[in-house]
């Protein structure tokens, strides 16, 4: 990876508007229920195209507004502070290179920060504060570097959905290898809490991501026979 580079793109955001409130539940959240009434009234089952101009006027004064663009200024000044020390570590936890080219970093006016490791570019919520910012950014690069080396075996294994959930989990290493460069605690989802235990456990025990992978796949395979053997016999 060459570097994030970071912006504020006002279609971009009017985008991950539209899409939160349309998209429903994620790993058990719907963060769509953080946003006011009137926009979700607006956006709710329509074509983007349809509300988009509807979207600008809801939120015009932030749209016109040019303190995004100096956040976005600002955020990519912080970052290059931690860049070369958090990948370096990102590098050690996966033994592998850091995955090729920029990373774009949007900043977005909601809570709901979504990836794309096709396109190499993610969002972070523009009311963060500086240390949740780097840590999302952290968490979002985490899971490219996933995309790029792992993600595929995995899927084999487990399935996409599962593989989607080990993807999620393993970013609970950030608390562990990067806790003097990320100063904020990678969280999770509520639903991951078991396997992301299950990963501070096995990673404690022996510092090697493809094991780590292989006892998670193990542990999900394991859990998934228990659950079919409780189902046949009630």
């Amino acid at each position: 990876m060459s570097k994030v580079i970071y912006f504020f793109n006002k279609e971009k955001d009017a985008y991950n508007i539209w899409d939160t409130i349309n998209k429903g539940e994620i790993y058990g959240f719907d963060f769509s229920k953080n946003l006011p009434e009137k926009i979700t009234a607006i956006c709710k089952g329509k074509k983007f195209e349809e509300v988009k101009s509807k979207i600008y006027e809801f939120n015009n004064n932030l749209y016109n507004s040019e303190l995004p663009e100096k956040i976005a200024k600002s955020v990519n000044e912080l970052w290059s502070s931690i860049e070369n020390a958090f990948l370096y570590k990102l590098k050690e936890i996966t033994s592998k290179d850091i995955f090729p080219g920029d990373v774009m970093g949007y900043l977005t006016s909601v809570s709901r920060c979504p990836y794309d490791p096709k396109k190499r570019t993610f969002m972070i919520s523009l009311y963060s504060n500086p240390l949740a910012i780097l840590q999302s950014s952290a968490h979002e690069i985490f899971h490219m570097q996933f995309h790029h080396y792992f993600f595929e075996e995995v899927e084999k294994k487990v399935g996409k959905e599962k593989a989607h959930d080990i993807k999620e989990s393993v970013t609970v290493l950030l608390n562990l290898e990067c806790k003097n460069i990320l100063l904020v605690k990678d969280k999770g989802y509520e639903s991951h809490k078991s396997l992301r235990e299950h990963i501070e456990k096995i990673w404690l025990q022996k510092k090697d991501f493809n094991f780590l992978l292989n006892s998670c796949i193990n542990y999900i395979l394991k859990n998934e026979r228990g659950l079919n053997k409780n189902e046949k016999s009630n």
